[in-house]
């Protein structure tokens, strides 16, 4: 795999992702929200995503059994079923 973007600017992302309270505003969102997580992500633990979940309004978690922190190139068809399915909460 290769990155799409120039890993100095995926870095900056990351080095700039506590520089700002969303974490504490997540609970504002009043939409459902899917939270998938991979049950074996060294990243994003399902702990980490369990704690996430709990942030939002409306919020449903599935944590992939067999899947790691790439989870949606290693399993896109299910991410795109589950983003299917959460649209269609909408329509």
């Amino acid at each position: 795999m290769e990155l799409a973007c120039n890993p100095e600017v995926e870095a900056d992302a990351y080095r700039a992702s506590n520089a700002h309270d969303t974490w504490e505003r997540l609970g504002e969102i009043d939409i459902p929200v899917l939270i998938l997580a991979g049950e074996e992500s060294d990243t994003t633990p399902p702990e980490f995503a369990r704690q996430q979940a709990a942030q939002f309004v409306k919020a449903g978690l599935e944590v992939v059994p067999e899947a790691g922190h790439f989870l949606p190139m290693t399993h896109p068809g299910l991410v795109a079923d589950r983003v299917r399915r959460l649209v269609e909460t909408f329509l």
